[in-house]
C-alpha cells in the first residue's frame, strides 16, 4: 500500500513539476503571424485533485506510522505544492508576458510603430 502511495505522489510532483515549467515553455512557443497570439499549453487542474485526492485516500487506507501514512500530512503538503505551482504560474505568466511585449516594442526610441500589412 506504501508503493502505491508514493507512486501517487511521484506522480502529482510530476505534474507540479510540469506547471512550474508551463510559464516559460509559453515564452518559447512562437507567435502566430496570421492572429498575433501564442498558442496555449493545457494545465487540466483536475489531474493534481484526482492525484491528491487517491494519494490521501490510500494514505489513509495504508497501515503504518510513516509521514506518507497520515493522509491530513499528505494533503497539506500535496496542497500546497498545487497552489504554489499555480502562483508561481501567473505570477511567471505575467512577467513572461511583460518579456514577450518587450521584444515587441520598437527597438529605436524615436520610431513609430509599426503598422501591420494584410
Amino acid at each position: 500500500m506504501n508503493l502505491v502511495v508514493w507512486i501517487l505522489l511521484g506522480l502529482l510532483s510530476l505534474k507540479v513539476i510540469w506547471n512550474f515549467g508551463v510559464p516559460y515553455a509559453l515564452m518559447r512557443k512562437p507567435i502566430d503571424p496570421k492572429t498575433g497570439r501564442i498558442g496555449g499549453i493545457s494545465l487540466a487542474l483536475w489531474i493534481e485533485f484526482m492525484l491528491l485526492l487517491l494519494a490521501v485516500v490510500q494514505s489513509w487506507l495504508s497501515k503504518g506510522d510513516s509521514m506518507i501514512n497520515r493522509p491530513l500530512i499528505v494533503l497539506s503538503i500535496g496542497g500546497a505544492a498545487i497552489l504554489a505551482s499555480y502562483i508561481h504560474f501567473f505570477i511567471g505568466g505575467l512577467i513572461a508576458g511583460w518579456v514577450l511585449s518587450q521584444k515587441q516594442r520598437p527597438q529605436t526610441p524615436g520610431s513609430p510603430p509599426s503598422t501591420p500589412r494584410d
